[in-house]
């Protein structure tokens, strides 16, 4: 094989192309079902970690440069035939390919409903509280999200909006941050109301009714002003 620019490029693009294949698969059969088999908050903080970690000059050198040098293959081989539509087809299935992935985690963002006890002016306030975590893929910062809460069966619970961000500041672009909403309050006012026992029972029978969540499906977004 003659060392021309087209040759070089060519077997450059494969290497990339190659590792960036292995980096999917070796996530598919490795990392997937491994966080599949532990609980939500083990989920979320490993996930975390590495959206963090994988922003890094190896990763983009690998997958950016995989895509240029296709592309950049596909036309030093333009008129060359099959050559050409196959480098041509592979420039833009990469791409779509890694955006395909995200969209279907996306629809699988861990979620739970936290039980929080306060005091407020009457007595004991008891909080239901919906939380998530979101990546923010886009260019302005989220203010919140709209969602539908499923059981581990995958049935849907209720739908819900979620505030985003630390003190409602919401998550910037590229960011990964963390969306919440009271579901539903029993003030201290109505437990000293209903007494201590009915309370009890109250706060079990919201549990069953929405403590069981284990997943959110995110529909949509508000962007902030």
């Amino acid at each position: 094989m003659d060392l021309t620019l087209k040759n070089i490029s060519l077997l450059i693009a494969i290497v990339l192309t190659g590792l960036s294949a292995g980096l999917f698969y070796a996530w598919s059969v490795s990392v997937i079902p491994g966080t599949k088999k532990v609980i939500d908050s083990s989920y979320l903080e490993v996930m975390q970690q590495i959206n963090r970690e994988i922003m890094n000059p190896q990763f983009f050198l690998v997958f950016i440069g995989s895509m240029v040098l296709l592309a950049f293959s596909a036309v030093l081989h333009y008129g060359s035939g099959v050559s050409f539509w196959l480098l041509l087809w592979c420039s833009f299935l990469l791409p779509l390919s890694a955006s395909q992935v995200d969209a279907h985690e996306k629809n699988k963002t861990p979620c739970q409903i936290d039980v929080i006890f306060e005091d407020d002016q009457a007595g004991v306030a008891t909080y239901f509280v919906l939380r998530l975590q979101h990546k923010n893929q886009s260019r302005r910062v989220i203010e919140a999200v709209s969602v539908l809460v499923r059981d581990s069966t995958d049935k849907i619970i209720r739908n819900s909006d979620a505030i985003c961000g630390d003190g409602n500041e919401g998550i910037d672009a590229g960011d990964t941050g963390q969306c919440e909403k009271v579901l539903q309050i029993i003030t201290g006012k109505m437990s000293n109301k209903v007494g201590y026992d009915t309370w009890v029972k109250m706060i079990e029978d919201q549990r069953q009714q929405i403590g069981i969540a284990s997943r959110c499906e995110v529909l949509g977004v508000r962007y902030k002003k």
